[in-house]
């Protein structure tokens, strides 16, 4: 990842003990590429020509069904054309996302540093990044499909996941919540604050917009694995 210093004014109570917010503060994007998972062209995963006969819904649901084994250690997402857009636009200009994702069922979670490098989004738990850096192994890296964003309006998108503290659904969860961040309006003010370093950025904020009660999950002891 590269990315802003300063984010945090001052310490904010609801995070973690082991991950306090000058650590968040202290990352930086970098452009280090490891091997990927998976390829970037459709046609390497997919009968593009196939895919292209059928209508926009069943081309959800295929790529959907596709990816639902849990063997696999793969999910999917779809993103319509206008959520694409403001997802890639934004993702360039912004590439340093923090994204918690719930762990268990006491208020629990693990946040996850988020690197856009479209068509790729990496995302490493934030501490392993903050440790090692440009060295630090991603856990998940989502690849998007645009081929058929003219045909149907949509881009196909694959998450391999690659560490064992991730199940499928965490990793599900945890692509919606990096998605959300960019595309919708209001989340994406997040984004801009943490990378544009302003003092204004909450982690609690963060929390609240994946629906994670910063109250409860600081007095849970949330946090990596919790």
């Amino acid at each position: 990842l590269v990315a802003p210093a300063g984010l945090l004014a001052r310490p904010t109570p609801s995070l973690p003990a082991t991950l306090p917010p000058p650590q968040i503060a202290q990352l930086r994007p970098h452009r280090h590429f490891q091997s990927l998972p998976s390829s970037s062209a459709l046609s390497d995963v997919a009968k593009v020509e196939l895919l292209e006969k059928e209508p926009a819904e069943s081309v959800t649901r295929i790529w959907a069904e596709h990816h639902s084994a849990t063997e696999k250690r793969q999910v999917a997402a779809v993103l319509p054309a206008q959520a694409w857009e403001a997802f890639s636009e934004r993702a360039k200009a912004s590439p340093l996302m923090v994204v918690p994702v719930r762990k268990g069922t006491a208020g629990g979670f693990q946040v996850f540093a988020a690197q856009a490098q479209l068509p790729y989004m990496l995302f490493t738990p934030l501490e392993e990044y903050r440790t090692l850096g440009p060295s630090a192994t991603a856990h998940m890296v989502a690849t998007h499909y645009t081929e058929l964003l003219g045909s149907k309006g949509l881009v196909l998108v694959r998450g391999d996941v690659t560490g064992a503290d991730l199940t499928n659904h965490e990793a599900s969860a945890l692509l919606a919540h990096a998605h959300a961040f960019y595309a919708d309006d209001a989340k994406h003010e997040l984004v801009l604050k943490l990378n544009r370093s302003d003092p204004a950025f909450s982690f609690d904020d963060v929390l609240r917009a994946v629906g994670l009660d910063p109250g409860a999950a600081g007095g849970a002891g949330g946090g990596e694995g919790a």
